[in-house]
């Protein structure tokens, strides 16, 4: 796993068009994507490894997908197979409650995180 800030092969355009991109970020202005865009973290995950841990600690960050695949489990069962484009760990952020799923890579897959401000 590594994380590391964008930037080094992606400008700030480019961030900020994938994320004008997500359902959930649409009624961003151009400038309030950029500036979202200047502050995400790239994680890239191996198949197997989780991003999100149920009953861990609550999340400090919203993370988007941005290529592979994530299984969404609960106690260990298969709820859903997350793609491109799909906010995790946005409920443990907003109540600051231990996550109720975990998420874990299926397929080598990379996420961006932004902060939570």
């Amino acid at each position: 796993m590594s994380d590391e800030p964008f930037g080094q092969t992606e400008t700030l355009d480019d961030i900020a068009a994938f994320l004008s991109d997500v359902e959930a970020l649409k009624t961003l202005s151009r400038d309030e994507l950029l500036r979202v865009a200047a502050a995400v973290t790239n994680r890239d995950l191996p198949a197997g490894e989780a991003l999100i841990v149920e009953g861990g600690h609550p999340s400090r960050q919203l993370w988007v997908l941005r290529d592979g695949a994530l299984d969404l489990l609960r106690r260990n069962h298969l709820v859903t197979v997350m793609t491109t484009g799909e906010l995790l760990g946005y409920a443990s952020l907003l109540t600051q409650t231990a996550p109720a799923f975990t998420v874990r890579a299926r397929s080598t897959a990379r996420s961006t995180a932004s902060p939570a401000t």
